[in-house]
């Protein structure tokens, strides 16, 4: 997928996105050492590997996702992540690219598509009872096991609401 098609067309085709879903899972991949680091410092140590499980399960399926209405497949991808990744990343994601299936038109531009993302990422946001600690704006209970609840910024997480 170029930035060319998506600028000429104004749409995204199936194979802009199973080229996205390849091009999605690739870069997990080849981050998947750096985001299990990162985890490590205030986690378990398991999110690369656990987002390298959940994009390799979506790129299996990238045929049937990319044959579907953008929303649907959105909607799709959130369902498969939510199912393979494990963990808060899980629902985290899941819930991104669902609310974003949700939120979006079949053949959005670039603002719509903005506006959406926009809600996905505030879906996102929402403290849940069982993968608040790994929200997309932090925020931590205390449990038993867990290394720290500082983040690399020196800043303490907020608590749930």
């Amino acid at each position: 997928m170029s930035a060319e098609t998506l600028d000429k067309t104004g749409t995204m085709d199936k194979v802009d996105l199973k080229t996205l879903i390849s091009v999605t899972a690739d870069t997990i991949a080849a981050h998947a050492d750096e985001l299990t680091a990162l985890d490590q410092a205030i986690g378990d140590g398991d999110h690369g590997l656990n987002m390298k499980r959940g994009f390799e399960a979506v790129r299996a399926e990238a045929e049937g996702f990319a044959a579907k209405p953008l929303p649907e497949a959105l909607k799709a991808i959130g369902t498969k992540l939510v199912m393979t990744v494990g963990g808060a990343s899980g629902p985290l994601f899941g819930t991104l690219f669902m609310a974003l299936g949700k939120e979006i038109s079949a053949e959005p531009d670039r603002a719509s598509l903005a506006t959406a993302f926009g809600k996905a990422i505030e879906a996102g946001k929402r403290p849940c009872s069982t993968c608040c600690s790994q929200c997309m704006t932090p925020c931590c209970r205390e449990r038993p096991g867990r290394k720290s609840l500082t983040p690399p910024t020196g800043q303490p997480t907020p608590p749930c609401r």
